[in-house]
Formats: C-alpha cells, structure tokens, sequence
C-alpha cells in the first residue's frame, strides 16, 4: 500500500496552485501520471473517482482513503515475529521447559 504517494499527492497540491487547480478541474488523471510508481493501482482509481468541488473536500476525502487502507492492514493477520539473532528460538525462550524425569 502506497499511503505515502496518497499524502504525495495531498503534499504537493498544498503548495502548488497549479496543481491543486489541476487536480479540481479535471486534469487529474494527467497529473496522477507522476505518481504511478508511488500509488497502487486501486488507489489510483480512487483518487481519480474522489468527486470534490474544493480542496479540503478532496484532501478529506483522501483522508478517508488513507484511513481505509491502514484499518484493512490493521485486520490482516500479524506475521509471526523471527527470532532475534543471538537469541535461543528453542521452547525454553517462550517459557516451555521440558524436564527429564
């Protein structure tokens, strides 16, 4: 997931007039074309289906999108951690002694 070309994106139509411009008044899909490294192809299409009259309104809008995308990774089950280097992986580091009688 490519949360960081979504902010990209919101980043560079703060300080750019043009850009903001562009993104509100249906060049959007020509200046997404710069971030087709950065956003994921679902993300991309989106972007480009946010319908916004202004810029806050677009700019929530991603908000809302960013706050999707980490509540499904949020859910996706924790890969098991690896054993740090130098440290026993045997049961005796997860508290398991087994005893010889």
């Amino acid at each position: 997931m490519s949360v960081t070309g979504l902010n990209e994106v919101v980043g560079i139509a703060i300080i750019s007039d043009s850009f903001r411009a562009g993104l509100l008044n249906g060049k959007r899909a020509e200046l997404l074309r710069q971030f087709d490294e950065r956003l994921e192809p679902d993300e991309r299409q989106a972007v480009l289906n946010i319908q916004a009259s202004d810029f806050s309104s677009f700019a929530a809008a991603i908000e809302q999108l960013i706050a999707q995308r980490e509540r499904r990774r949020s859910m996706l089950p924790a890969e098991p951690a690896a054993p740090s280097p130098g440290r026993c992986s045997s049961l005796a580091s997860y508290g398991l002694l087994l005893h010889s009688t």
